[in-house]
């Protein structure tokens, strides 16, 4: 949340590219083109899903203080195609969508920015097996155009099959980070749990 711009802290300080960061808020952060998804809905009911796509972009579309509405669709079709999603119209208000469709109208927004760091908290729990294959498939494109994932999941299978490396917090404390090679199931839930514990 602090990387993303949602919180600022208290204490310490960052480095992003060779250089101090300190987002201001979400906007700033995008700005350095980090995203972040999170596993609760973060879209707005009552308006489109263009609206929605461009929150804090209107100025694009706008020209004497009116936004151009057929402008901005066209934009949004361009950003939902670019990501692979066919099915929603960009005109349609999203309070008639499905959780999942308006998840993916954030998985659109989060990669039109061009992230360089793509954090996912906990996304994929809000996404269907077709929705999470998407999700993923974007994932390593970024990764294979120089960009980076921050993954945050508590499922282990998925962290290790979509990982090179993985870091264990505990209590909000880091436990301890390991390579792809020192991957095992048992291992990740001995770190999260702070013990060894048994099959059953």
């Amino acid at each position: 949340s602090i990387i993303s711009g949602t919180y600022k802290a208290d204490h310490g300080g960052m480095l992003y590219q060779g250089k101090e960061y300190a987002p201001a808020n979400i906007l700033d952060a995008n700005n350095h083109h980090i995203c972040m998804i999170v596993q609760e809905q973060s879209t707005v009911a009552a308006i489109s899903v263009a609206a929605n796509l461009f929150i804090g972009k209107e100025h694009m579309f706008s020209r004497g203080g009116i936004v151009n509405r057929r402008k901005m669709e066209d934009a949004a079709q361009k950003a939902l195609d670019e990501v692979g999603i066919t099915h929603i119209r960009p005109g349609e208000l999203t309070r008639y969508l499905s959780f999942e469709d308006r998840k993916l109208i954030e998985i659109a927004r989060a990669f039109y920015m061009a992230p360089k760091l793509l954090i996912v908290d906990e996304t994929t729990t809000a996404l269907s097996r077709q929705g999470r294959d998407l999700l993923y498939s974007l994932m390593e494109r970024l990764c294979q155009e120089g960009g980076s994932v921050l993954f945050i999941s508590h499922d282990i299978d998925e962290v290790m099959e979509k990982s090179d490396a993985v870091t264990v917090l505990k209590d909000g404390n880091l436990t301890a980070t390991l390579d792809k090679a020192e991957f095992s199931e048992k291992k990740i839930r001995n770190l999260m749990v702070g013990r060894e514990i048994s099959d059953d």
